[in-house]
């Protein structure tokens, strides 16, 4: 879902004052107000592709519900582009250990084996 951010909030203490740990360590949570979604908020956790984010940003994010332990409904972000940039990085990756370009594929034919190549 494309949105456009009105208020941006990153908190790394919670009310009290104390740091947010995790099992990972410590972590930022952001506060989004969307002007898509005007009486609500929309939460989610900091990292290097929402690090730039400021107001009057537009983003693309998934937006799902989930069930807090006081039963509330909250909603909650993950970047959309997370996913497809882990993609397209591990794609060409794979492309480079292969000996391959993404546009042309470079498979050997018989012919191109030599006996040095076979490992039996």
């Amino acid at each position: 879902m494309e949105c456009t951010i009105k208020k941006i909030y990153r908190n790394d203490k919670n009310k009290a004052g104390q740091p947010y740990v995790g099992k990972n360590g410590p972590f930022t949570r952001i506060t989004l107000l969307l002007e898509q979604l005007p009486d609500e908020k929309v939460y989610g956790f900091a990292n290097d592709l929402n690090a730039e984010w400021k107001d009057g940003d537009m983003i693309d994010i998934e937006i799902t519900e989930k069930k807090g332990k006081d039963d509330r409904l909250y909603k909650n972000f993950k970047n959309l582009s997370q996913k497809s940039s882990r993609l397209d990085s591990l794609e060409a990756r794979v492309s480079a250990l292969e000996g391959k370009t993404q546009d042309e594929p470079q498979e050997k034919t018989q012919d191109d084996i030599s006996t040095e190549e076979i490992p039996f």
